[in-house]
Parts: structure tokens; C-alpha cells; sequence
């Protein structure tokens, strides 16, 4: 895995013609706090306790496929059915998925400030005539919530699609695919597309729609906003261990490349223009 910096960063970011960004965690909620907060209130109602770290996990998959994933997980499992003397069931996972988009359109406009440098790169894009994505694990019902909000803020784009708007959505292509169909892009001229992310979802869509992957490591959902709590020197160490876990994690799961921030996306596209 290379950094978007490095020669090869350069190299591949120069005839860019498109940009897909993920939404939580890439150009807004640094560290994606709103599904996880969502997800957790949505499992105490139902008397489970699940922590930050097993939400995100999984975190960029659809939100009833992550739902899902969650209570598949022995742990998990094991609470359910110590609770209700059975397995669950898919009828839970509808249940648990409605807790949690009630409870994300009531917060994920506090949400909704963008990661840094990430209304600076939308924008030299589209002043550039790249075309920019995104895809979501969110429904069309969430992002609807967050749509204003996040327009004023500066968060621009020429095609968005949700989740539950496709039939293949993460980890398989059907988002990207969907994107490209509308761009009228075709399988020989993927390789001018990138996939920018912070989940190994992300990763996983952009190589199975045979498109350049980049992980964002600072704002990612592992990470969980890191910076905010863990000020001064004396963290430093920690931080940067956490960060080489993450980077880790990306490069074994098949990303190509990644950037600190979307600013090193940013000045690798001025400086090759």
C-alpha cells in the first residue's frame, strides 16, 4: 500500500477523471460517530450491550447487513439468546434495523460537519471537471435527513446513491456500478476512477467494481476521532500505533493506497494539474 504522495500516488492521480467518495468517516463525522451511536442505543433497547469497538467492526456495510453481522458475532449471540431463549432471527434484524434509522434521523444532523479539507477537495474537483461519487451505507431516507445540512456546509457531488437503492450494494460493486452506468463509463476506462474510504468495505466495493482504492487513515471509523481525545506528546505513541493497526489492517484487506487526510489528496491533485 502506497501513500497518495508517494511517486506512485502521483503517478495515478494525474489523469484522474472521477472521484467516489464513502460519506460517515470520509467527507463527514470524523471517525463516524453516528451510526455507532445509533446502533448502540438501538441494542439497548433490546437489552444487549455492544460496544463501540465491536460496532465498528464492520462498520461500512449496509446498516441492516452490519446489524446483522453484529448479532452473528458469538458474544453477541450469546446475550440474545440468553435473553430471549432463542436465536435471532431475520424479524430481529428488521426490528433493530428500524431502532436504528429512527434513531440516526433524529441525530445524524449533529453529524454532519465535514472532515477537513474535504469541501476544498469537492470543490477543486468540480472546478476541474472531475466528476465526483459517493456511495453509502446509509438509506435514502437518512441521507434525505442529512441532505440540506450537508449542501450548506459545502459538501458537493454530481451522483450519491444509498444502500437500499441498489440489489448488490457493499461489499459487492452495485453502487460504483451504478455511478459508472449513469457516467456511461465502461469496464476499459476504470482504471481513470478512484475509491477514496476509511472502512474495509470501502476497500472491498472499489475491488470489486476493478476500481483504484484510498484509505483515509485520520478520520477513519477504526480510529473513531482518536485526535479529539488523545491530545498532547504523551499520546503521540498510542496514536501512532493505532494508526499503524489501521494501515495495516487496509494494506492486508487490498487497498492501494492512502492518505493521512483528504488535504494530501487535495495538494497531490494541484500539484499534478
Amino acid at each position: 500500500m502506497h501513500r497518495i504522495t508517494s511517486h506512485q500516488g502521483r503517478d495515478m492521480i494525474k489523469n484522474i477523471r472521477g472521484v467516489i467518495f464513502d460519506l460517515a468517516g470520509t467527507l463527514i463525522d470524523n471517525g463516524c460517530h453516528a451510526p455507532v451511536h445509533a446502533m448502540r442505543v438501538a441494542f439497548a433497547k433490546h437489552g444487549l450491550l455492544v460496544s463501540d469497538e465491536t460496532i465498528r467492526t464492520d462498520m461500512g456495510l449496509p446498516k441492516r447487513a452490519h446489524l446483522k453481522s453484529i448479532l452473528a458475532k458469538p458474544d453477541i449471540k450469546g446475550q440474545w439468546e440468553s435473553k430471549f431463549n432463542n436465536s435471532p432471527q431475520e424479524i430481529d434484524i428488521d426490528r433493530l434495523y428500524q431502532s436504528t434509522n429512527q434513531k440516526l434521523k433524529h441525530i445524524v444532523c449533529n453529524y454532519s460537519k465535514p472532515t477537513p479539507y474535504a469541501v476544498e477537495l469537492l470543490h477543486y474537483l468540480k472546478d476541474n471537471g472531475i466528476r465526483i461519487g459517493i456511495t453509502t451505507g446509509y438509506s435514502r431516507d437518512i441521507v434525505n435527513s442529512l441532505s440540506s445540512k450537508i449542501h450548506k456546509a459545502g459538501i458537493i457531488y454530481n451522483n450519491l446513491v444509498c444502500a437500499d437503492e441498489v440489489k448488490n450494494p457493499r461489499p459487492s460493486a452495485g453502487m460504483i456500478n451504478k455511478i459508472l452506468d449513469d457516467w456511461e463509463i465502461y469496464n476499459f476506462g476504470r482504471h481513470q476512477f478512484i475509491k477514496i474510504g476509511d472502512t474495509v468495505a470501502d476497500i472491498q466495493e472499489a475491488n470489486a467494481a476493478q476500481l483504484t482504492s484510498c484509505q483515509v487513515i485520520d478520520t477513519c471509523s477504526d480510529l473513531g476521532g482518536i485526535y479529539k481525545y488523545n491530545k498532547g506528546k504523551k499520546n503521540r505513541e498510542y496514536i501512532n500505533s493505532k494508526k499503524y493497526y489501521v494501515m495495516k489492517k487496509f494494506a492486508d484487506n487490498g487497498a492501494e493506497f492512502y492518505c493521512n487526510n483528504l488535504e494530501e489528496v487535495y495538494k497531490s491533485l494541484v500539484g499534478n494539474r
